[in-house]
């Protein structure tokens, strides 16, 4: 080819390429009239808008008294007391009538005021006398606090298949077969969770010794008494007189207590049952001389159960219901 042939062929191809250019130009413009082209940008102005900032307030302090706080209310499913297995429980506010009746017997002041010192000690949710007032706190024994009392325990008994224990039914005037006095004792749980037990006789342990332990000696000539036995009860208040030194009943205890804690000590219940046998006085003023006079006292008016060789209470006993209890029992004859 010539030397023009080239430049022309040159001269169209330019051409062409300036309409095709013109026409993918018109058509870009076709596609896209009426449509917003989003680029990043404008993307990540409509999802995230700044927020509008308010300034924040000034707070005034104001003082909280104790007194605008609400009490958080009382779970609906708390009990003072669950009873799981005690008795049907009495009102609580009410006092057994045992006791409001003992209250008018009284024939003496220290009888009133024994009969008082239970009165405190009565649960009458639980219708049982606490033991003590310390030693004994939130303790509850059916048998044999509550029935020496004299209260009412006939719903215990039938609900756990429990019964007094024999040789104390004596003071209640009952007489009993006197092999009782050589059963051995135990203390069961009745309702561990309230605090409530029981003493129990165990016939099948055997106290062969049972004529070296003064009360079960003194009740047994009780019970002879009781059932007109003149030689037996005269038989067992020998073996009693022999461990009576006008101050305490030296018995197997007494020596346990000698040997193991070397001090004299003597139990206040079995001095009470000496008096109701003999009518000895120095018995019974050593009685009543272990009753508590201060009104301040948690133990007013209850009889303590240990005394020593001075004749007063050992700083670390209570007075306890079972003692008092033996004691309003014993003081008449």
């Amino acid at each position: 080819m010539s030397r023009s042939q080239w430049v022309l062929i040159g001269v169209l191809g330019v051409a062409v390429a300036i309409i095709f250019g013109f026409i993918g130009a018109y058509l870009l413009m076709y596609l896209t009239q009426g449509r917003v082209v989003e680029t990043p940008e404008a993307v990540q102005a409509v999802e995230t808008p700044t927020p509008t900032v308010s300034p924040t307030p000034t707070l005034t302090p104001t003082a909280i008294h104790p007194t605008s706080t609400p009490e958080p209310p009382t779970p609906t499913n708390t009990r003072v007391i669950a009873l799981t297995t005690a008795t049907p429980v009495r009102p609580t506010n009410t006092m057994a009538p045992e006791l409001e009746a003992m209250l008018k017997s009284a024939r003496t002041g220290e009888e009133r005021l024994m009969v008082e010192f239970l009165m405190r000690r009565y649960n009458p949710t639980l219708g049982l006398l606490e033991e003590s007032p310390n030693v004994g706190k939130g303790k509850y024994y059916v048998h044999s606090d509550a029935y020496l009392a004299g209260l009412d325990a006939l719903s215990y008994d039938r609900r756990y298949g429990i019964r007094p224990n024999p040789h104390w039914t004596v003071l209640h005037g009952e007489v009993v077969s006197e092999e009782v006095f050589s059963y051995g004792v135990e203390d069961r749980a009745l309702d561990p969770a309230n605090g409530v037990f029981s003493m129990a006789d165990r016939p099948d342990i055997v106290w062969f010794d049972w004529q070296e332990y003064a009360d079960r000696v003194l009740l047994a000539a009780l019970n002879a008494r009781q059932a007109e036995n003149q030689a037996r009860e005269a038989e067992l208040m020998a073996i009693a007189h022999t461990m009576w030194d006008g101050h305490c009943l030296r018995d197997k205890s007494y020596y346990s207590y000698l040997d193991n804690d070397h001090r004299v000590t003597c139990e206040t219940y079995k001095t009470a049952l000496y008096y109701h046998l003999t009518g000895d006085h120095t018995a019974l003023d050593i009685v009543l001389g272990l009753q508590e006079r201060n009104p301040a006292s948690e133990n007013f008016g209850g009889i303590y159960t240990h005394y020593g060789e001075d004749g007063k209470p050992f700083p670390w006993v209570d007075a306890n219901s079972e003692t008092t209890a033996v004691v309003l029992l014993t003081i008449h004859r």
